[in-house]
């Protein structure tokens, strides 16, 4: 059976172990972490890969339609909370269902059932891992290039093509943006205009308008400029 792995976003400890009772008793559901923190969580996201959010929406420091802005993942999104006025609201950030608080397990499963099963993309990048070192292999001239995934510090679309530039070598392969943001994010690589993707763990500094990486100035595009923000905001906190 294939399993939907899930974290839980929950500042109430009695709230989030009732949660993570109710998924230990669902066969398809998988509880990887818990925390009481979303900044934490935002953190983890960058070196984990998951399908489902069970996420409290009214919490300290960021709140839950922040937290879904601010991740642009392609995950789930199950809301827990005490608050019934965002019900309405949070369907327009696409959340699977609104779970009000105290929650039975009836009512739990009726929003788990709503869960899509996505089968994986196969076109989706093949990594290799070595000890801690995650490396993939791009066609440059028919030629394939070992390039390791934490060294990248930018990457810009070229027409047809990928620039990939690391500290030490830069390549060109054929590909879109499109084609990496969903697999690169998990490593803090995130796109921040509509002809780039930059390492965030390679980032120097950081303003309202771009960021800098390795002293070069990348603008932050007006349509990934909300999410980026916010993203940044909790780095500074």
């Amino acid at each position: 059976m294939e399993v939907l792995k899930c974290i839980i976003i929950e500042d109430e400890p009695i709230a989030a172990e009732i949660i993570a009772d109710y998924i230990g008793a669902v066969p398809f559901l998988e509880c990887l972490a818990v925390f009481n923190n979303p900044v934490l969580a935002l953190q983890w996201l960058m070196d984990h890969t998951i399908d489902v959010i069970f996420l409290d929406i009214n919490m300290p420091g960021i709140k839950g339609n922040e937290f879904i802005s601010a991740v642009k993942g392609d995950y789930q999104y199950i809301i827990t909370t005490a608050y019934q006025e965002f019900a309405v609201d949070s369907y327009q950030w696409g959340v699977v269902d609104y779970l009000m608080k105290p929650i039975d397990f009836a009512r739990f499963m009726v929003a788990v059932a709503k869960l899509k099963f996505v089968k994986k993309d196969q076109t989706q990048p093949k990594f290799i891992k070595e000890d801690q070192r995650i490396y993939q292999f791009f066609n440059v001239n028919k030629n394939h290039v070992k390039i390791c995934i934490q060294d990248i510090l930018y990457i810009e679309s070229v027409k047809d093509y990928l620039k990939i530039s690391t500290g030490t070598q830069s390549i060109l392969t054929k590909g879109k943006l499109s084609d990496l943001e969903t697999a690169y994010k998990p490593y803090g690589i995130i796109r921040i205009h509509r002809s780039f993707m930059i390492n965030l763990n390679k980032m120097d500094s950081f303003n309202q308008n771009e960021i800098f990486v390795n002293g070069t100035s990348f603008a932050i595009g007006r349509q990934y400029k909300e999410s980026v923000q916010k993203y940044l905001e909790t780095l500074t906190r």
